[in-house]
């Protein structure tokens, strides 16, 4: 479960790097960059990138920022109830399975 923890909090640095790279690329980049063991990393990525619209990465970044502004990790139950207060149980069951999945 270590690292889904991992493959979530990492993921607003992951919404923020700059470049040409796909949204993919740069998630796992960004995974890879904090320590996430590099297959993990793209699994998690392309489960993520493939299911959710880019709305949803942003809104899932902008969320995890938030928590980081607070000076506090993310945690998958953080993750968790950030997607279910937002009303969108979709985006919380795409977390949940990619993170399970590729953990």
């Amino acid at each position: 479960m270590n690292r889904a923890l991992a493959l979530l909090s990492c993921l607003s640095a992951a919404m923020s790097l700059a470049g040409c790279a796909t949204p993919r690329d740069r998630i796992t980049s960004a995974l890879v960059e904090a320590g996430v063991p590099r297959a993990p990393a793209e699994c998690f990525s392309a489960d993520i990138t493939t299911r959710l619209s880019d709305a949803e990465l942003r809104a899932i970044g902008t969320a995890v920022a938030q928590v980081r502004e607070q000076g506090r990790s993310l945690t998958l139950a953080d993750a968790l109830e950030l997607a279910r207060d937002s009303g969108d149980a979709r985006t919380a069951g795409i977390l949940l399975t990619a993170a399970a999945r590729c953990a």
